[in-house]
């Protein structure tokens, strides 16, 4: 979800938008048939509950500047991944690692490496998508998707 003047563009009816305090993180529903519930709402992170009759997921949404400290970052991670059911956690933490595709890896990457490894985890970010960061000077997937009990890849992109 993309912000612009530090404003959410407008959600059509019909659509549910959870969104954080900072407005730099969030997550939109657009099945109205899908029952959701707010887990937390936080500076730069939202979670929510989707349930449907066949499945339930959790879903979280979080962003970390670049400038902002590292153990920030991984204190805005959910302290305890529900592993009952699916979790998706959709993040923007601006960490590199070689591990979903960057050439380098950084300590934001390194810190978010160990939590996926301990909250048993798993990197769904597809090798051959588009990078989420380009430019001139370097390219990269800073922009992360993990989760449990995968079973399709995750696609992610702008």
């Amino acid at each position: 979800m993309y912000s612009k003047e530090n404003n959410i563009p407008r959600v059509p009816i019909g659509w549910k938008a959870y969104v954080s305090k900072s407005n730099r993180a969030g997550i939109i529903v657009r099945n109205p048939n899908i029952f959701t519930a707010t887990i937390a709402i936080k500076h730069d992170s939202v979670g929510i509950k989707c349930k449907t009759k066949e499945q339930e997921i959790t879903i979280y949404s979080l962003y970390s500047s670049p400038s902002e400290d590292q153990e920030e970052t991984i204190n805005s991670l959910p302290a305890h991944i529900n592993h009952k059911g699916k979790t998706i956690l959709a993040e923007n933490f601006n960490a590199h690692s070689k591990a979903w595709g960057c050439a380098k890896e950084d300590i934001r990457g390194k810190l978010i490496l160990d939590y996926i490894a301990s909250n048993q985890l798993k990197v769904a970010n597809d090798p051959n998508s588009t990078p989420t960061f380009n430019r001139d000077t370097a390219k990269g997937w800073p922009d992360l998707t993990q989760d449990m009990e995968s079973t399709t890849t995750l696609k992610t992109g702008k």
